[in-house]
């Protein structure tokens, strides 16, 4: 029994030295410990390291698997001989191969994937069962620096919210995130009035793709899912919130490996009632443990919603030489006499329209048109620019078709380009489907606004005069050279100086062409009393007759005041003065006598003369 008990053999317990975590590319020590109770004869002690990742799929009932060696390393670390009882340390040296995957395992069942790092340890034992163990090697990928943060703005609409539709926009810090870090960002939502928006739910989500072969993939699988919620119930059209997210430890980085690849996403989901929820989502890379990010910065997060549409609309209008109106949301400016106001309107189920409204000096044409709509689109008429497509769509009228063909083929080139909403004499509108949320599309726009209120004095500089003053248009280019400024031919009018004072002649004309009658408007100096104030019109019909006197007091006037009154009311209609000006209205036009119209303004400026006291005192 003795005898028996004597040839019994042991095994040794086996253990392993490991570091807490490898790399790849990295000098790896394996520091294997042999314990035995008493002497042991062995062959060999070898040690192997190895790298397996393993994909499966599966497709109804079927699944599949494959498997991918990533490298095979051993050593022998002892030759036949006898262990000592005791323990016995050897040590293993591995380079380990670069490029490699990290440990990591995700999915159940078929549908799994893993990568695994072993540490094989085999003691031969001659005549006995060998004594073997496995050991688990981690690695990780190494960390890195992280970019400076790159600022990124997304939304579900890249030209702004349609009619009435749901829209969302995001913004975040950066692109690049670690694990235990932060991202923060800013969340938008637009067309509040026709949406019920409910919520907001923000995930951080791993999507994994498996390839089993012939560049076909299975997936992607949401690995990992991390959310926060906000409320959006008493959300504001393009109000800007706030948001930031904790990552934990321990997230699997992006990566690519020969038979996976996992990538990270950032998800918003706009819960809406009554409607399908809007998902919009953007690219994040989510680094290796340990790496370096800079800190964040609420300056790196991008202004978005109204505060966004701020910042492109200030620069916009910078850039044109205009200003930005943030209060109000418009852009303002002048292109020499032309004032102009670009805006955004939400028109419902129409949608956003980019609206530019310019206000100008009379253009005397009898200027009416804009989109041809209903009854106008039927019976149809006008004068064109020359484009087909503009003009089906759009009706220009005016007094005299003659004046508006060469004014209208004039604007083709500023009108094409744009949608004329309303015009006439003194205003137009023009405007672009659009939201201006993108600087690109707001810059074309003011540029064409821009353009349209540069051509509008050019092709008004080119219409003829009226069909029924062209025979007094030599007697206004007279004139033009005796005031100064230029002559209006589209209605025979003219600002100018006269006697150092501001005066305009202006003819009136009538729906059918006729000429209406001759005003003129002489300006005032400061020191005119406010009792010079009246107005006097003649009756209808009269001609002779003394007239009336509307309002005011005469009897305050000097003799001389009032003789100059008389000279003037000879030849008016009405005559009014006011603390800015004298405005009288000749029956005769168009006045085709350079002669006779410096007369009348040489009566006036006497007039003037006469209620200053240089030609008799107030009584």
């Amino acid at each position: 029994m003795r005898r028996a008990v004597a040839l019994l053999k042991s095994r040794p317990k086996i253990a392993v030295l490991l570091p807490r975590q490898c790399f790849p590319e990295q000098r790896v020590t394996v520091q294997v410990e042999l314990d035995a109770n008493k002497p042991v004869p062995v062959d060999f002690v070898d040690c192997l390291v190895t790298g397996t990742e393993t994909v499966g799929w599966q497709s109804g009932k079927y699944g599949a698997k494959r498997v991918q060696s990533l490298f095979r390393l051993g050593a022998r670390l002892r030759e036949e001989g006898e262990l000592r009882p005791g323990k016995t340390r050897l040590d293993c040296v591995v380079d380990l191969p670069a490029q490699l995957p990290p440990s990591y395992t995700s999915g159940a069942g078929y549908n799994r994937t893993d990568v695994e790092y072993l540490v094989e340890v085999h003691c031969s034992i001659p005549w006995w069962p060998d004594a073997k163990s496995r050991f688990i090697l981690p690695v990780r990928l190494p960390p890195g620096e992280s970019p400076p943060p790159e600022a990124r703005l997304f939304s579900t609409g890249v030209d702004g919210p349609a009619a009435g539709e749901p829209l969302v926009e995001f913004s975040l810090d950066r692109r690049h995130v670690t694990p235990g870090g932060k991202l923060a960002g800013q969340l938008a939502v637009y067309n509040v009035a026709y949406n019920r928006y409910k919520k907001a739910v923000l995930s951080l989500v791993a999507k994994e793709k498996r390839f089993p072969a012939d560049n076909r993939f299975y997936g992607p699988y949401d690995t990992a899912r991390l959310a926060i919620e906000v409320d959006l119930t008493n959300a504001t059209e393009g109000e800007s919130i706030p948001f930031a997210m904790r990552l934990p430890e321990g997230l699997v980085p992006t990566l690519r490996s020969q038979l996976w690849s996992v990538d990270w996403a950032f998800e918003v989901k706009a819960v809406i009632g009554w409607s399908r929820d809007l998902v919009a989502s953007a690219d994040i890379v989510m680094l290796p443990a340990g790496s370096k990010a800079p800190p964040t910065s609420s300056r790196a997060v991008p202004a978005l919603g109204n505060e966004r549409l701020s910042q492109i609309w200030d620069g916009v209008a910078r850039q044109h030489g205009a200003r930005f109106d943030d209060e109000h949301g418009e852009i303002l400016g002048e292109r020499g006499a032309i004032a102009f106001v670009i805006r955004r309107e939400h028109r419902g189920s129409d949608g956003v329209f980019l609206v530019a409204e310019l206000s100008y000096p009379l253009l005397g044409l009898g200027l009416d048109g804009g989109l041809a709509t209903g009854f106008r689109r039927v019976v149809g008429g006008g004068a064109a620019i020359g484009d087909d497509i503009w003009d089906r769509r759009h009706y220009l009228a005016g007094r005299e078709p003659a004046q508006l063909e060469v004014f209208a083929r004039r604007l083709h080139d500023a009108l094409v380009v744009l949608e004329l909403s309303d015009v006439n004499d003194h205003r137009a509108v023009v405007q672009r489907r659009g939201a201006g949320q993108s600087a690109a599309a707001l810059d074309r726009f003011v540029a064409d606004v821009m353009r349209f209120a540069e051509a509008l004095p050019v092709a008004l500089a080119s219409v003829p005069p009226p069909a029924r003053g062209a025979g007094a248009l030599a007697a206004w280019l007279e004139l033009e050279r005796r005031l100064g400024g230029k002559v209006q031919r589209s209605d025979l009018s003219l600002t100018g100086s006269f006697d150092g004072s501001a005066v305009r002649l202006a003819t009136t004309w009538q729906a059918s062409g006729a000429p209406g009658v001759t005003e003129l408007r002489f300006a005032l100096p400061d020191d005119i009393r406010e009792d010079a104030r009246f107005e006097w019109r003649r009756g209808e019909g009269e001609k002779d007759a003394a007239g009336e006197l509307v309002s005011g007091d005469l009897s305050r006037w000097s003799p001389a005041a009032r003789r100059r009154l008389d000279a003037a009311k000879a030849w008016a209609l009405s005559l009014r003065i006011d603390d800015q000006a004298i405005w009288l209205t000749d029956e005769r036009a168009p006045l085709g006598e350079a002669r006779l119209l410096i007369e009348r303004l040489e009566q006036l400026a006497a007039l003037v003369a006469a209620l200053r006291g240089q030609g008799g005192a107030y009584r």
